[in-house]
Formats: structure tokens, sequence, C-alpha cells
């Protein structure tokens, strides 16, 4: 509620105008007499201690974990990051800005609390060896174009994983021996993101997202090593039930019982099982 001065006042009202008057009459010639011994003293030192700690948790709560890369390039250094220094720990959430170095997982036990995003002009890499484990989603070309996320390890999310969110560039590259799993996904390809599988390489999502990954492939957004002749996306509906499983094929090894979409010649070979389970 406004105090005077354009003032607001985070509580009740009617305990402060109450001690307001109290302390009016508390004073003689304008001077304050001992305030200790009027009990609105005290109910003034609690509420002053309550509007401490409600500051203090918005404060909390906008609590971020960014990237400075001030040391190294390791992840799990944790003398790299700012804000809550914590990315596993953040009140808010893991921001990958550019910093001194790039931003590396190599090891293994990594995760975020929140939320991870790949900030301006900054990428990400997950070497082979590397686990991040995030516990929301995963943004990239959010605010502006983001460099790619190249994952060469193991990267798991929770939440969906989000490409060029913002309507900017993002790309995702899962090079050989990389997996990812996000519990769904979403490309936004105004400004061009798109998730690239080579050889090797596996992304795995829930089976609900048939339809939108089809669409993806057929425009392009998502790709076998980069669209190169004679390569498509073999994606696997019975290896992990519930889930799709695709990696990058050469089309001359293909056997007639996987679902492929060839990025180039928009061609589908659907075997007997996958009819089943999708409708052109």
């Amino acid at each position: 509620m406004p105090r005077r001065g354009g003032d607001k006042f985070l509580g009740q009202t009617t305990p402060f105008l109450f001690c307001s008057a109290i302390t009016k009459r508390q004073t003689t010639n304008g001077k304050l007499k001992n305030m200790k011994t009027n009990p609105c003293y005290y109910k003034l030192i609690a509420l002053g201690s309550t509007v401490i700690a409600l500051l203090t948790m918005a404060v909390s709560a906008r609590a971020d974990a960014y990237w400075g890369g001030v040391f190294d390039s390791n992840w799990a250094n944790l003398g790299n990051w700012g804000g809550t220094g914590d990315p596993a720990n953040a009140a808010g959430a893991t921001i990958i800005n550019p910093g001194n170095n790039p931003c590396v997982v190599s090891t293994t036990g990594n995760t975020t609390s929140g939320d991870c995003y790949i900030s301006i002009g900054v990428g990400l890499t997950i070497l082979n060896g590397g686990q991040l484990t995030v516990a929301g989603n995963f943004i990239t070309g959010q605010w502006g174009n983001s460099l790619p996320l190249d994952v060469s390890g193991q990267l798991t999310i929770n939440g969906y994983l989000l490409l060029g969110n913002g309507g900017f560039d993002g790309d995702v590259n899962i090079f050989s021996g990389g997996t990812v799993q996000s519990a769904h996904i979403s490309i936004n390809t105004g400004g061009g993101a798109q998730l690239n599988i080579s050889t090797n390489g596996t992304y795995t999502t829930q089976i609900g997202d048939l339809g939108n990954v089809n669409y993806w492939i057929a425009h392009n957004a998502i790709t076998a090593n980069g669209n190169a002749p004679g390569w498509a996306i073999n994606l696997d509906t019975n290896i992990n039930p519930g889930y799709l499983v695709l990696t990058a094929v050469y089309t001359a090894s293909l056997s007639s019982t996987n679902f492929v979409f060839n990025n180039r010649s928009e061609e589908r070979r659907v075997g007997k099982e996958c009819r089943s389970r999708w409708s052109p």
C-alpha cells in the first residue's frame, strides 16, 4: 500500500498507521522519547526484519548461475561461474554467457537445477565422456544468434529441447558417440536453427513428438550428416517403447523395417511395424 513519499509498504497497513500515531504521541518538542518503552517499537523492528527477509527471498528467486570462464573451460570448476556460482544449486537458470574461456563439459555428474540457456555469440561443448543433466528446458537462440551446442558425450534434458526459441539461430550438433535425450523438442526455424545428427549420434524424444519431428525432417530442420548426399534420418519407434530414436544412416544400408525420411529426396520407406504407429 502507498505511504507518504510514494514508497510502498510490504505488509498490513493498520499496524503501521497505529504505530505511527503512537510514535507522534511519544515526541516532545519534536524530539523522540525512549521508544523502547513503547511496545510498538518492537513491532516496527519485527516488521523491518520481515521486509528484509522478503527482499532477500525475492533476490534469491532471481539468482542465476552464469558462465564467466575466468580460470579455464571446465564446467565443473565452480570458480568459472558467476551469480550463485553453482549451476546445480542455482535458484534461477543456468546461462552460458561469453567468457574468458569457452564452456566445456568433460566430466560426469554435471547438473543444473533449472533451465539452461546458451546466450548470444557463445556455444557449449560436451566432450566424449562428458555428461550433463538439465532439470528443466535447454534453450538456444533466445535473445540472439547462439553458436552451436556440440555433443560428443551425453546430454539429458528433463524438459524441452528448444532450438532457436526466440527466432534466432541456435544449432545442436550430435557427433559420433554423442547422445541427447529430452522429454520433448521444439524448433523455431525462423532464425535457421537445426538439429544435425552425425554418424553414430543419437537423439531421443517421446513418441508424441512424431508428427512434429516428421515436419522438421521434411523442412530440413533435422538433418543427417549436414544433409550430405545419400544420408537420411532413421526414426526408430521400436527399440525404446514410447520414444522416438533418431540416428543418421546411409541410405544404401537401410532395412525394410525402418522408417526413414530422406532430407534431400523426401523419400519415405515405411516398414510393416511402423505403418501401425504413424500415418503419412
